[in-house]
């Protein structure tokens, strides 16, 4: 057998990282039929905040930390906020952590923990669809980051990701705008997003 001449290397992994994307929509799917018959649906967003941040531990290397949680700054004041995040990318190596809420039954990427902001890579917001609302929403919380620039390192990003995109929705160019800030966010990759899936009704 001829050994291919295919040198891009980037062609590796792919069917792997196609296999886990499934994985993740699979989770994200069960949890939407849970959720049919409650009055409040949440669960598979949580349910697919959770499967995301579990692969990406997988897939970091090991002195990256994911969590969900807060970004606490070197200086605290009385009147503090508090901003939490859906996916926190940390140095797992060097961070402490100031504090963990949750309970036992939550896995360690679910737990929402306190980091300090100077060990913070990255923060993510997570949201189960893209609509013209969730992106407005999406934008508003990273929006809250800036209150924090002057304590997070330089190579610090941020960005959205989106699980599934109605095929109604495709052509609405209502929607994208809406991921561009009215002001620079610290970190932020202009509007660039990820859409796991395009979802049919």
């Amino acid at each position: 057998m001829q050994p291919s001449s295919d040198k891009r290397y980037g062609l590796f992994g792919w069917r792997e990282f196609h296999n886990t994307r499934k994985d993740i929509l699979n989770e994200f799917n069960s949890a939407k039929g849970y959720n049919r018959s409650r009055p409040v649906r949440t669960e598979h967003g949580i349910a697919g905040e959770a499967r995301f941040r579990k692969w990406f531990s997988e897939f970091l290397p090991k002195k990256y930390g994911v969590t969900s949680g807060y970004i606490i700054p070197d200086i605290m004041t009385v009147d503090y906020n508090l901003y939490h995040f859906d996916l926190l990318i940390y140095d797992e190596m060097n961070s402490p952590i100031l504090w963990v809420d949750g309970n036992s039954d939550n896995s360690e990427q679910g737990k929402r923990q306190a980091i300090p902001a100077k060990y913070v890579h990255a923060a993510f917001e997570i949201k189960a669809s893209l609509t013209s609302k969730s992106a407005k929403v999406a934008i508003a919380k990273l929006t809250e980051l800036n209150n924090l620039a002057s304590f997070l390192p330089p190579n610090f990003s941020c960005g959205v990701l989106f699980f599934e995109l109605d095929v109604a929705l495709v052509n609405n160019q209502t929607i994208l705008p809406n991921l561009i800030p009215t002001n620079p966010i610290i970190g932020y990759w202009g509007d660039l997003s990820s859409i796991v899936r395009w979802m049919k009704r």
